[in-house]
């Protein structure tokens, strides 16, 4: 078994949490994308810890996890029992590999550790974990994730007391520790009247939506399109449409499976087994291969599934930019059926993580009309295709200057307002033209460029509070926010 040789951006994130613990913060969250290796680093610090002495658990939310933490923790020559169902436990040994659930039931066998290590601990907040953090209230705890916010969008500060940031995705695939990726967004579902559940769409009604023949159709015709021969991961809302898309796989000759939590284990694991020795070409999934699932022949991700957690957009879109040892050129393919890319932005943003706020929006994208791909906001011409985009006029009635008053060597004028406001009778029915417009844009899917230049043609003549209010809350549906405001306000 060939030991683990850290790397430098893993050693550095190491010493960042030993100064952590020398300033007194005992619970310790880390930050770092998909693929940078905290598995190898938190089994790096259970070995240290387990050298001087120390009693330590290591607890995750999945089997499959606790089964990877084992083969990290072999290779790091650390002895250690399991605590999970079906295992027989062996508590002599200062180092446990734990499942939460298991580890709730018999957490009054077990000894106090000295410290705890959460693995993807954006669940931390859940029932379980706090079950488990309170009865060992003395210990050290560090958790490990690349997202800290709860699907549900809930904030990890009034669990940890410091987080540590690693290397940041695009600069990890600057390195080669991650793989470059193409984003395509060819085709897209209405989801504007799927009801939203506990901050995220309801998978049976966002089902009824994904289940259309047509669309089904196009998530192959797509996969051919963009990642054709590719092994592909791909993410859906339920198991019915999950086995749907996988036969419609089968029935265009391309292998495929589908896979979910109540999928019996021994065939769970068969399946995995032919997914990465390339005997299914398409896994067909309900959030089960997402978290911490290492697939590095897995070269594209197809998502089928709207989700509004930037949690799970980004632990799904990111599975497939590990590297392959077996191909050293890989390029990885995400292809985007629900527009997740609007709500989010693409997954090698540079979010500002926070233990107390939730990232704002990234930056502004947009995508190729001609092919597809997603591209940042400034690009000119499509790297895929060579489509070049065109400068987006403002169609506003107040003429505002697209040239910039440069006094000084300083910016001092972004844009000058050229044509005086009509009367108040003029104002509101040049406002409500607008909103109707923006609203249809909307239904028809329009993308977040269209949008944002809709938002800055509104007559800011109806006050600079409507303005400010609206642009902050570029995340959410405009047709919704402009009703809101206008009835809070009486413009109705």
């Amino acid at each position: 078994m060939t030991p683990i040789t850290l790397r430098v951006n893993q050693i550095e994130i190491i010493n960042a949490i030993r100064n952590c613990m020398k300033k007194g913060h005992r619970h310790i969250c880390v930050v770092a994308p998909c693929g940078f290796g905290k598995t190898a680093v938190m089994g790096w610090i259970t070995q240290k810890s387990w050298e001087n002495g120390n009693r330590i658990i290591f607890f995750v939310h999945r089997r499959e996890l606790v089964e990877q933490a084992a083969d990290t923790f072999r290779k790091f020559k650390i002895p250690f029992g399991i605590i999970a169902a079906g295992v027989k436990p062996d508590y002599s040994q200062p180092v446990q590999i734990a499942s939460v659930q298991t580890l709730t039931k018999r957490i009054h066998k077990i000894l106090a550790p000295n410290i705890m290590i959460c693995d993807e601990c954006h669940h931390i907040k859940a029932s379980s974990y706090m079950k488990i953090i309170k009865n060992f209230a003395e210990s050290w705890l560090i958790g490990a994730t690349a997202t800290p916010v709860r699907t549900d969008g809930q904030t990890l500060d009034d669990v940890f007391d410091e987080m540590v940031i690693g290397d940041r995705t695009r600069k990890l695939i600057e390195q080669g520790y991650l793989t470059g990726f193409d984003y395509f967004a060819p085709t897209s579902a209405d989801f504007s009247e799927v009801r939203v559940v506990c901050g995220d769409y309801d998978p049976k009604a966002a089902e009824k939506v994904m289940v259309q023949w047509k669309i089904v159709g196009d998530v192959v015709e797509n996969y051919k399109k963009y990642a054709n021969g590719k092994s592909a991961i791909c993410y859906c809302v339920t198991t019915k449409h999950s086995r749907m898309v996988a036969k419609a796989f089968n029935d265009a000759g391309i292998p495929a499976a589908h896979c979910d939590y109540q999928t019996p284990k021994d065939e769970r694991v068969r399946l995995v087994e032919d997914f990465r020795t390339g005997k299914i070409r398409v896994f067909c999934n309900v959030n089960l291969f997402g978290e911490g699932f290492d697939a590095p022949n897995a070269h594209a991700v197809i998502l089928a599934r709207p989700t509004k957690s930037l949690t799970l957009y980004i632990q799904q879109a990111m599975r497939a930019l590990r590297p392959d040892p077996n191909d050293p050129d890989k390029r990885s393919v995400i292809i985007d059926h629900v527009d997740n890319y609007k709500r989010h932005g693409l997954p090698d943003a540079n979010f500002n993580w926070s233990l107390k706020n939730v990232p704002d929006k990234p930056a502004r994208i947009k995508k190729c009309p001609k092919c597809g791909k997603v591209v940042e906001w400034g690009t000119q011409y499509c790297p895929n295709c060579g489509y070049k985009f065109p400068v987006i006029t403002n169609t506003s009635p107040y003429k505002r200057s697209t040239e910039v008053e440069q006094v000084k060597g300083r910016l001092d004028k972004i844009y000058s307002t050229e044509k005086a406001p009509p009367p108040a009778a003029e104002q509101r029915r040049i406002s409500l033209r607008y909103d109707e417009f923006l609203i249809k844009e909307l239904k028809k899917g329009s993308s977040d460029a269209v949008k944002a230049t809709l938002l800055l043609t509104l007559p800011h003549a109806q006050g600079a509070d409507e303005y400010n209010y609206l642009w902050r809350r570029t995340g959410r549906q405009y047709g919704e926010l402009i009703c809101e405001w206008r009835k809070a306000n009486g413009k109705f």
